[in-house]
């Protein structure tokens, strides 16, 4: 991979005083409403990510939403709009039709942490337990980052390259995921952001109603997660620390306007066998290693913004007054 593109070294991380919570990479070429005319007259990868050579197409074959150039000549990857990433090489024309990204099971199993997004109505298949991406009524939502959704490059000093995915939709949610070509297995994902929350109107027991998948009723919700990324305990090998917060809706006879604190969950993850595993490590001792460091709630990743005209600012949603949380303003 070209060196400017999504270099994560362990080396460079460990060097660092502290760790950055606004990862500087450069990004894939996402195919939108501003750039698809364009590309689908020059652009031979943006051709080739549909189904490479096949002519006609496969029946039902979904549009890329990005795709990315290897170290490779030639070789690229692209994320589909059903959620699967697919190899190509424009040289050689071959074409993988890729592996389909399904959600990461740790953050299913472990039970403390599927509870900061639980989100009562829904049920297997819905959004809430897939990734998505739809960026059609909301682009300027969670800074931005789900506008441009591939990238690419090391989050170990191995030689082995990842995919870095950021799958969002609308302004409900927001997928980080690490995703191996050489393993074809997610290595490690965090579900950013998960926002389920409209104004009550007048007479509602809440400030804040659900709209889970369009049903409006019950209380209003919002979850978000920072990861922190640094040789937390001292083995001389990358962890990862991943904070997770929910917040539900105030009711309406509150004085205080917005959300309270219902839930924090932070872990301990490290790369073993393939993928990075929950570690059991206390939550005391992880909340001591971020405090040690000075690490906050807002030099966690990710932080600033990438929407433009927004680049110097920190991401609204995760660092909203209206959550009523101390941390989050730090």
């Amino acid at each position: 991979m070209k060196s400017i593109l999504y270099i994560f070294s362990i080396s460079f991380l460990l060097s660092c005083s502290s760790v950055y919570s606004q990862i500087q990479l450069e990004k894939g070429v996402s195919v939108n409403d501003q750039t698809i005319m364009d590309l689908a007259a020059t652009s031979l990868p943006y051709a080739a990510s549909f189904c490479g050579w096949n002519n006609p197409c496969p029946e039902n074959t979904s549009s890329p939403l990005a795709f990315i150039q290897s170290d490779i000549d030639g070789e690229y990857y692209a994320l589909k709009a059903d959620g699967r990433v697919v190899f190509f090489n424009v040289n050689t024309k071959q074409f993988n039709p890729g592996w389909l990204l399904t959600r990461w099971p740790t953050e299913l199993i472990d039970k403390e942490v599927a509870s900061i997004y639980d989100m009562e109505g829904a049920s297997e298949g819905d959004v809430w337990h897939l990734y998505a991406h739809e960026r059609l009524l909301n682009t300027s939502s969670l800074g931005c980052l789900a506008n441009t959704p591939l990238r690419y490059g090391a989050l170990e000093n191995n030689g082995k390259d990842s995919l870095v995915i950021y799958m969002g939709k609308n302004d409900q949610q927001l997928d980080w995921i690490l995703f191996s070509p050489q393993s074809a297995a997610i290595e490690f994902s965090a579900r950013l952001a998960l926002q389920d929350s409209v104004e009550a109107p007048p007479g509602s027991k809440v400030q804040y109603l659900s709209d889970a998948l369009g049903r409006i009723g019950g209380v209003g919700r919002r979850a978000y997660a920072k990861v922190y990324f640094d040789d937390f305990d001292g083995d001389e090998e990358l962890d990862i620390l991943v904070w997770r917060k929910r917040y539900e809706s105030r009711l309406q006879e509150d004085p205080i306007k917005g959300f309270e604190l219902k839930k924090e969950v932070v872990r301990h993850y490290k790369f073993i066998e393939g993928t990075y595993q929950k570690q059991d490590t206390e939550e005391a001792t992880i909340k001591t290693w971020l405090t040690t460091k000075q690490l906050t709630w807002s030099k966690g990743y990710p932080s600033k913004s990438e929407c433009p005209g927004q680049t110097d600012q920190l991401i609204p949603e995760m660092h909203d007054p209206l959550l009523n949380d101390p941390d989050v303003l730090q």
